[in-house]
C-alpha cells in the first residue's frame, strides 16, 4: 500500500509536466489560415449572332405556266445552300432539278438566288434573281423554253428548335414561291383538229415547298 502510494506521488509530477508542455506547445503554434476558397469560374460567354452555314433539303412541286399556250406541273427535290449573315438576314442559292409532266413529260433544271428575312422565328421571306430552262416531249405535245426573273418567297415555320448555344436554328419550313420569268417559251400541239403551235416570252411558276432548314 505504501509502495503504490509513493509511485503514484512520483509520477504526479510527470504527468502535470507534461501537460503544461502540450499546453504552451499548443499555445505557441501559430494559428494556420483557413485555405481560401476558389472564386467562382466565369460563366462562358453567351454564343454571338454571326455569320453561319445556311441549308435546307426538301420537296417541292408547282405548276408551269406559258400563257395562252400549255400548262405543265413539275415536282422535284428543293435545296438551299449558303449563308445566315445574322438571325435576321440570309443568302442562299436554290439549284433546281424537277420533273415535268402532264400533256408532255420532261425535265426543268434552274437555279435560284435567295436574300431571305426571318421574321421573330415564325415567317420569312425573300426574293432574288432566276433563271430556268425546260423541254418536254409528249405523244401529241412538245414544249420548251428558256427564262431569266425573279423568285418572290415566303415559309412559315410550323416547327422550330434552337441549338444550345441559343443561336443555330433547325426548322421545319412550309413555303410558297412565285416565279415571274421572261425570256422564250414554245409549244406544238397536235390532234384530230390539226397542228397548233404558239410561243410567248413570258412564264409564271408559282410553287409549293416543304424543306428541312438549318440556318
Amino acid at each position: 500500500m505504501t509502495y503504490r502510494f509513493l509511485l503514484r506521488c512520483s509520477l504526479l509530477p510527470l504527468a502535470v509536466t507534461a501537460a503544461l508542455l502540450a499546453a504552451s506547445n499548443a499555445a505557441a503554434e501559430p494559428l494556420r489560415p483557413a485555405p481560401a476558397t476558389p472564386p467562382p469560374a466565369a460563366a462562358p460567354a453567351p454564343a454571338r449572332d454571326g455569320v453561319r452555314f445556311r441549308g435546307a433539303i426538301g420537296v417541292e412541286g408547282g405548276a408551269l405556266v406559258l400563257p395562252d399556250i400549255v400548262t405543265l406541273g413539275y415536282g422535284g427535290a428543293s435545296s438551299q445552300v449558303g449563308i445566315q449573315i445574322n438571325n435576321l438576314v440570309g443568302v442562299y442559292v436554290v439549284p433546281q432539278l424537277n420533273i415535268v409532266f402532264g400533256q408532255a413529260a420532261g425535265l426543268q433544271l434552274g437555279t435560284a438566288m435567295v436574300v431571305d428575312f426571318t421574321i421573330d422565328d415564325i415567317v420569312s421571306v425573300g426574293a432574288g434573281p432566276e433563271v430556268s430552262i425546260f423541254a418536254a416531249l409528249g405523244s401529241n405535245t412538245v414544249a420548251a423554253g428558256a427564262f431569266v426573273g425573279g423568285r418572290l418567297h415566303a415559309a412559315v415555320y410550323p416547327l422550330l428548335d434552337k441549338s444550345a448555344n441559343g443561336i443555330n436554328r433547325q426548322a421545319l419550313a412550309i413555303g410558297m414561291d412565285v416565279r415571274f420569268l421572261t425570256g422564250i417559251g414554245a409549244a406544238a400541239e397536235s390532234d384530230q383538229n390539226g397542228q397548233r403551235a404558239g410561243a410567248t416570252d413570258f412564264s409564271l411558276a408559282p410553287q409549293l415547298t416543304l424543306t428541312y432548314q438549318a440556318f
